[in-house]
């Protein structure tokens, strides 16, 4: 019973973690659109992920 706990835990953590990912990159995809394009995506997203 323990191991199944840990299992939906697991599921749980990385289903928050997918949402997580899923609400930065479109956070990163707002900003890169209010930025004007001198500024590469790129180095946004470098510094997000450092």
């Amino acid at each position: 019973m323990i191991e199944q706990g840990k299992c939906i835990v697991n599921k749980m953590e990385s289903l928050a973690v997918k949402e997580k990912n899923r609400l930065i990159n479109s956070l990163i995809h707002k900003i890169a659109r209010i930025i004007p394009k001198k500024v590469p995506v790129i180095s946004l997203t470098d510094k997000h992920f450092v």
